[in-house]
């Protein structure tokens, strides 16, 4: 590990563990994460300070540029890229995202406006953590001027399709044949929706960690997927989240009510977000089953399960 330098051993270790991985099977002969830092802080004349907690595809340093304004530099590790997070960010100029500042995709690494707590890392209720993922999203959703190069909604739903088909067999069955029938009509059903004309540029993964807190108290969204997709694509998090207090009551009654309050909060289809939610719903529950992490990942398909038996929604 110390060969790799400094800044490698500040990754988390399962960051450190896959790059390695990688630079193995890839056969990557130059690889120095200090170099790099150091060329860019060069480059765009910074001063760095921490290394901050993040995620396993790059490093992420707080620094200060020459006119003192506080920002984060962050480097892709090998296999990952910055491009997608750096052309949702350019188009969206600030509104409802982080800023962008710099960008080298040579080095594949962004300089951007430094944040504050994650949402999720407050004490907000989970209604507040509805309310406030609606407000934020509300205000990034924009429509290019041009068809952006990025996956699109219809692509996301034969994928997610797909998915779900395989894993129910692979992992032996973790939710009902009702659950899986059911998913695969509302992704069909997406993909007969896909229209370019009803399409902004989706954040993709909208939940409590990916808003940070800015100066003013209000949030801003980070780590974009990138979707071109119609907007109940971006309230997927808000569906599938919290299950186990929709395991404590009526999981139909409250989930529709939570749908409705959505629907209030933002404007969106209730048909739209219902379908879009219930298939995240199965997309996270599998990854938290093959992550390990089996409670969650039980209670999350556990809620699809309770809906898929009742099959009772209608748009009212």
């Amino acid at each position: 590990m110390e060969a790799y330098g400094y800044y490698f051993n500040k990754l988390p270790k399962i960051a450190q563990l896959k790059t390695l991985q990688l630079l193995e099977k890839e056969a990557v002969v130059s690889f120095n994460l200090d170099r790099t830092v150091a060329e860019l802080a060069a480059q765009w004349k910074l001063t760095l300070g921490k290394v901050l907690k993040g995620g396993t595809a790059s490093l992420i340093i707080e620094a200060t540029r020459e006119n003192g304004q506080e920002a984060v530099l962050k480097i892709a590790l090998p296999g990952s890229n910055i491009w997608t997070e750096a052309l949702v960010l350019r188009v969206a100029k600030g509104n409802g995202y982080v800023n962008l500042y710099e960008v080298d995709f040579s080095k594949e690494a962004i300089l951007l406006e430094r944040l504050g707590t994650p949402l999720s890392g407050t004490s907000k209720t989970i209604d507040e953590h509805i309310v406030t993922i609606c407000k934020v999203l509300t205000k990034a959703w924009v429509r290019p001027n041009i068809m952006v190069p990025l996956p699109t909604a219809a692509q996301k739903a034969l994928e997610m399709k797909e998915i779900v088909k395989q894993k129910w067999s692979t992992l032996h069955k973790p939710f009902s044949e009702q659950t899986l029938q059911l998913a695969i009509e509302y992704a069909q059903a997406r993909m007969e929706a896909y229209d370019p004309e009803n399409c902004v540029l989706a954040h993709g993964d909208a939940h409590g960690f990916n808003l940070m807190e800015t100066e003013n108290d209000t949030y801003k969204l980070i780590d974009p997927d990138g979707i071109y997709a119609d907007k109940a694509y971006d309230l997927i998090c808000i569906m599938r989240d919290w299950s186990d207090g929709l395991l404590r009551g009526n999981t139909l009654e409250l989930l529709l009510a939570r749908c409705h309050w959505v629907h209030e909060l933002t404007g969106v289809d209730k048909t739209s977000i219902w379908q879009w939610g219930f298939l995240g719903r199965l997309m996270i529950g599998i990854t938290l089953l093959e992550l390990g992490n089996t409670h969650e990942g039980k209670q999350t398909l556990e809620v699809a399960d309770r809906i898929s038996h009742y099959r009772l929604f209608r748009e009212t």
